[in-house]
C-alpha cells in the first residue's frame, strides 16, 4: 500500500512508503524546495531499521572503524556488517622477502567495530589483483644456475656449414672459397688465392665473451710456398678501429709446403693494442694468413683461447613442486589469518575475481590473458579446482567457515556470468561446500541505456538464484554517464538525475529481494557509500548529509518505491 505524503504544495508532491527516521544529520538548506527535499529524505530511519531480514553492510578502511569519527559513527547507526578492506589482503599482509604474515594490522578495527555492534565480513583471502606478487614470484621461481667463470679454446671457424664452392669475404675486395680438404680427411676449408691480400673473416663471439676477453689464437695453414711472401698477418677489425701485427711466416712457424700445419699458425691478441672500446666488442673482423705475391693457401679450423663470466640461468621446475611450494604459502597465510581472526569472522570469500570474460576464450583468467606483471593467477600452480583446495584448506583451519566465491561484471557479461555459475558448480562438486557468492556490482547509470542495464541485473539475479547458495551483493554505489560513457561529477547532478539514480538504487535493490529466494538472501555491502572521488554517488555526501539516492536504498530494503511527482 502506498500513503500519500504531499510537500511543497506549490512546486511538487511526493508519494512514499518508508521507515521513521530517528537519524538526523544537520542537512542545512536555504531554499524552499530543498528544505522539503531534504525533510523528507531526513524522515527515513537509519538503514538497519530499513531492511532487519538482510544484512546491511559497507566497505570500510580500518581508519573509519578505529578514527570513531563522525564515519565511525554514521556506519554503526546505519549498518549491521562491515568488510575491513585494508586488513587482511595477501597483497597488504605478507612480507614481499620472507613471506611472514602480519595478522595485527586489523586488529584493532575488527575490536572497535564489534564493540559498536557490527558483524564482520571477511573480503577476498585469495585473488588475482590482491597478490603480494613479489614474494609469490620467489615462491615459484625456477632453480636460479649461478654463472660461471670460464676459460677454454672455443671454435670459431671449422667451414662445415658453409657450402661448398661458396665465397667468404677478404681484403681488398678479394673473396675466399670454400673446398673441401685437399687431403680429403678433415671436410671443409678456404682456400685463398688473392695476391697481397688475405682473408677477412667476422667473428660473432660466443653468448658472454668479447673481444677484450680472447687471449689468444691459432689455426690450421697450408701453402704452395710460391711467389713472394711480403708477411704474415694478424688483423683486427673492430669499433671502427684497425690493429694489425707481423706474427711471422709460415715457414717461420715451421709449416712445411703442400702439408698441414695442424695449429701451427698462432694469434697473440696482447700484441695488438686494442683499445678499450675494441675490447667491447662482440663481433669482428678477423685478418689471418699470409700476404704473398701469388698466395695459394688453405685455412681451416679457426681457435681461439679466452675467458669469460657466463651469466646464471634459469632450470624449469616441476610443476608438482611448484604448486607445493604455492599451496605451504598459501596455507601460511591464510592459516595466519583464519586462526587469529576466526572467532570474530565467520563468513570470508575465500577467493575472488579468476573467471574471465566473455571476450576469452579460456573460462579462467591467467597470464596469457592478462599480462599484468602486478596480477598473479593462482590456478596456473594449482589448477582449475584450486578454490575447491582452499577451501577445503579453509575448513582445516576453521571449520565452521562460511565461504563465499566472488566475481565482478556479472550483469554486463552473460558469458562470465555463466561461466561463473558453471564453475561455482564445479568447485562445489569437487568438495569446494562454499555457502553462497558475491556479486560485486558498481552500477552505471546510463538515461539511454537503463532498459538494457536493468536486464542485466535481473539475468544476473536470476542466474545467481540458480546456484541455490546464498547470494550477496557487493560494492554498491553509483555513477552517471552521459551518451559518450563519460562520467559526470557530482556538483553536475540535478536533482531531477539524482531522483533518477535513487529509483535505479531502488530498482536493484527490490530485484535482489524479489528474484532471490528468502533462504538464500545474505545481504547487501555498499561501496563508497559516501562520496569522495567527485563521481561517485553513495547515500551521503562528504559532509554526511543524505542524498536522495538514500530514499532508493531505504525503500527497496522494505521492498518499496518511491514515486516522485510534479504539481
Amino acid at each position: 500500500m502506498k500513503i500519500q505524503n504531499i510537500f511543497l504544495a506549490s512546486a511538487m508532491a511526493f508519494i512514499m512508503v518508508g521507515c521513521v527516521d530517528d537519524y538526523k544529520d544537520g542537512f542545512q538548506v536555504a531554499a524552499t524546495e530543498d528544505a522539503a527535499l531534504a525533510e523528507f529524505v531526513n524522515q527515513f530511519d537509519v538503514l538497519k531499521s530499513c531492511g532487519d531480514v538482510i544484512h546491511i553492510g559497507a566497505e570500510v578502511p580500518s581508519i573509519d572503524i578505529t578514527s570513531h569519527s563522525t564515519r565511525y559513527s554514521q556506519l554503526v547507526s546505519n549498518f549491521t556488517e562491515a568488510t575491513i578492506t585494508n586488513g587482511f589482503g595477501h597483497s597488504l599482509v605478507v612480507n614481499s622477502s620472507t613471506g611472514a604474515v602480519d595478522s595485527t594490522i586489523a586488529r584493532n578495527a575488527v575490536d572497535d567495530g564489534k564493540e559498536g555492534g557490527l558483524s564482520l565480513f571477511g573480503p577476498s583471502l585469495c585473488s588475482p589483483s590482491n597478490t603480494q606478487t613479489t614474494y609469490m614470484k620467489q615462491v615459484v621461481a625456477d632453480t636460479y644456475i649461478p654463472g660461471t667463470q670460464i676459460e677454454g679454446d672455443f671454435m670459431i671457424f671449422d667451414f662445415e656449414d658453409n657450402a661448398i664452392e661458396s665465397t667468404l669475404p677478404a681484403s681488398g675486395g678479394t673473396t675466399c672459397n670454400v673446398v673441401e680438404d685437399p687431403d680429403g680427411k678433415s671436410g671443409h676449408c678456404i682456400h685463398y688465392t688473392g695476391g697481397f691480400n688475405h682473408p677477412l673473416l667476422t667473428v660473432n663471439l660466443p653468448q658472454g665473451m668479447t673481444l677484450g676477453d680472447l687471449i689468444s689464437g691459432e689455426y690450421d695453414y697450408r701453402t704452395y710456398g710460391a711467389g713472394w711472401i711480403v708477411q704474415g698477418i694478424v688483423k683486427i677489425i673492430a669499433a671502427n678501429t684497425t690493429k694489425e701485427y707481423n706474427p711471422g711466416t709460415a715457414a717461420s712457424a715451421g709449416c712445411v709446403n703442400d702439408q698441414w700445419g695442424r695449429g701451427a699458425m698462432k694469434i697473440d691478441f696482447s700484441k695488438l693494442g686494442l683499445t678499450d672500446d675494441m675490447k667491447k666488442c662482440t663481433s669482428f673482423q678477423l685478418g689471418i694468413g699470409e700476404i704473398i705475391s701469388a698466395s695459394d693457401y688453405y685455412i681451416d679450423n679457426v681457435k681461439v683461447h679466452g675467458k669469460y663470466f657466463k651469466p646464471g640461468y634459469y632450470e624449469p621446475r616441476p610443476a608438482e613442486e611448484k604448486k607445493a611450494d604455492v599451496t605451504k604459502a598459501l596455507n601460511s597465510y591464510m592459516k595466519t589469518i583464519m586462526s587469529n581472526y576466526g572467532n570474530d569472522i565467520s563468513t570470508w570469500i575465500i577467493a575472488s575475481d579468476a573467471i574471465a570474460s566473455g571476450d576469452n576464450e579460456d573460462v579462467l583468467m591467467s597470464s596469457t590473458i592478462d599480462s599484468d606483471e602486478n596480477m598473479f593467477y593462482w590456478n596456473e600452480y594449482l589448477g582449475d579446482n584450486y578454490v575447491s583446495e582452499i577451501a577445503k584448506m579453509a575448513r582445516t583451519i576453521k571449520s565452521d567457515a562460511k565461504l563465499f566465491y566472488s566475481d565482478y561484471d556479472l550483469e554486463n557479461d552473460d558469458i562470465k556470468l555463466e561461466r561463473f555459475c558453471n564453475m561455482v558448480k564445479q568447485w562445489n562438486n569437487e568438495g569446494a561446500a562454499l555457502n553462497g557468492v558475491n556479486a560485486e556490482i558498481h552500477l552505471v547509470y546510463n538515461e539511454t541505456r537503463l532498459t538494457s542495464i536493468k536486464q542485466g541485473i535481473v539475468n544476473m539475479l536470476k542466474a545467481l538464484a540458480t546456484t541455490g547458495l546464498q547470494v550477496r551483493l557487493s560494492g554498491l554505489d553509483m555513477v552517471m554517464t552521459d551518451a559518450n560513457g563519460l562520467r559526470l561529477k557530482t556538483t553536475d547532478l540535478t536533482t531531477d538525475k539524482l531522483k533518477g539514480m535513487s529509483d535505479y538504487y531502488n530498482y536493484v535493490i527490490l530485484q535482489y529481494m524479489t528474484l532471490i529466494p528468502q533462504s538464500q538472501r545474505y545481504g547487501i555491502s555498499l561501496g563508497t557509500y559516501n562520496g569522495t572521488d567527485g563521481y561517485t554517488i553513495g547515500l551521503w555526501d562528504q559532509n554526511f548529509n543524505r542524498r536522495l539516492t538514500y530514499v532508493g536504498v531505504a525503500n527497496g530494503l522494505k521492498s518499496t518505491t518511491t514515486e516522485w511527482s510534479e504539481k
